[in-house]
């Protein structure tokens, strides 16, 4: 039952500051519950994202005195795994391409694209298996990269300014750096490599939405467009558990009471 409540405790931190935000700039505009869906799947993934990686709440650090050991910072790609060049090739492989085949992908058959689309997706689900098996003890690797993957898709299908390759490279790495200089507050470790590997998973992401465009015969502009930034909706939804969410605190209340 605590756990429960100490779950919905920071859902309600992570999702209150983005449906707040979102109903303040778009209270005049006329939006179905079915439009807001999207939305509601990017809400979901910022909080499993957050939950998965441990990100650290302000809270922990004053416990801590905000002390970090310099055994917390890796700052040197690659010094911590053990990954050969194989798995280094495996991991990047996919970028080119995946540019390459949206080169390719300029077609007005649907049908090619779709073959096109479908092939990358199949290769890219075996260069990962390929850096798990033989590109040595990389599995957090692979999976930062997934788990990046929905990021670099849902950005520019919600926002129209970040239709570029540019702007989702830029979210990708800030939002990752945010989330591994918090983790400094909790114990973890900030790692160079899963900044960089979350990066490169926001990337494949981007490519993954522009042969998804090309699939749909669409032009590259966004499906969506809401007011403001993601920014903004990103940073609320960070602050929100970063400034609001006290497991311990919560915990030390709960038994007080009993």
């Amino acid at each position: 039952m605590v756990d429960l409540i100490i779950k919905a405790y920071e859902i309600i931190t992570v999702t209150l500051p983005f449906l707040l935000i979102y109903f303040i700039f778009n209270r005049n505009r006329k939006k179905s519950i079915k439009a807001f869906i999207p939305y509601l799947v990017f809400i979901i993934y910022i909080y499993k994202v957050l939950n998965v990686t441990g990100s650290g709440a302000i809270y922990e650090g004053i416990r801590r005195n905000f002390e970090i050991s310099s055994k917390q910072i890796n700052l040197i790609l690659f010094s911590q795994s053990d990954i050969s060049l194989f798995g280094i090739i495996g991991l990047i492989l996919p970028i080119p391409i995946g540019f390459l085949c949206l080169y390719f992908m300029k077609t007005k058959s649907r049908k090619f694209n779709l073959g096109l689309g479908i092939a990358y997706l199949f290769l890219l689900f075996l260069g990962v298996l390929f850096t798990l098996v033989k590109g040595g003890s990389i599995v957090g690797h692979s999976l930062n990269i997934v788990m990046f993957i929905p990021f670099g898709f849902l950005l520019p299908y919600l926002w129209k300014k970040t239709n570029n390759l540019m702007a989702v490279t830029i979210y990708s790495f800030f939002f990752s750096l945010v989330i591994e200089l918090s983790q400094l507050l909790n114990v973890r470790a900030t790692d160079v490599d899963d900044l960089l590997m979350n990066t490169l998973g926001g990337i494949v992401g981007f490519i993954i939405f522009k042969m998804y465009c090309k699939v749909k015969s669409r032009s590259n502009t966004r499906t969506m467009n809401s007011k403001p930034s993601p920014a903004i909706y990103i940073g609320a939804m960070f602050l929100g558990k970063f400034l609001l969410f006290n497991s311990m605190g919560l915990l030390n209340l709960f038994y007080d009471f009993q």
